[in-house]
This record gives C-alpha cells, structure tokens and sequence, in this order.
C-alpha cells in the first residue's frame, strides 16, 4: 500500500505540497465478479491471497484487451469471458494455483 501527498497551489509561488496527508491506495475488487471463474479455480479469496488473486485477473484482462481479445471495461470483460469457454479456462489455469 502506498501513501501519497498532493501539491496544492499557493498564491506566492505557484505550487507547495500540502501538509502531510496519506491517502490510502487500494486496488479495486472487481473480481468478485468473477466468483464462478474463481470457483471453478478451487479458490477462496482471503486476505492472505487477495492481492494475488486481484493481480492475477487484472494482468489476464490487461493482456487480452491489448490484443483485442477482451474489453478493458471489467463489466464487459465478465461477460465476454463467461461467453467464450475458452478464455474462462485460460483465465481458471492462472488462478488455480491458489487453490
């Protein structure tokens, strides 16, 4: 997780960072909508195999919509993944190992 500060303007110089303040980086779950593909995978999502399970599926719809494979709209991406077997195969294999 990482913490970041933004600038803010200020009237004498143009821009100053702001007192320390954190924000909180979080990636998006957007996985849960792939529970039948994660179930399928054997794979429970805890909090120890979260972030994996997150990477894993953000790097597969990465790679396949810069082929033009899939679309990189998550909402569109499920549900062409739901149609085409064997993308949802590809996309179990990958997440089977944190079974």
């Amino acid at each position: 997780m990482a913490s970041v500060t933004f600038p803010f303007v200020s009237e004498s110089n143009g821009l100053y960072s702001a007192p320390p303040r954190s924000i909180l980086v979080m990636r998006m779950g957007c996985w849960k909508w792939f529970n039948s593909v994660l179930e399928e995978a054997g794979v429970e999502v805890t909090d120890e195999n979260r972030e994996e399970v997150d990477e894993i599926i953000h790097e597969y719809i990465g790679e396949k919509s810069r082929y033009g494979q899939c679309s990189a709209d998550w909402r569109e991406a499920r549900t062409q993944i739901k149609a085409d077997k064997e993308m949802r195969n590809e996309l179990v294999e990958r997440l089977r190992p944190l079974a």
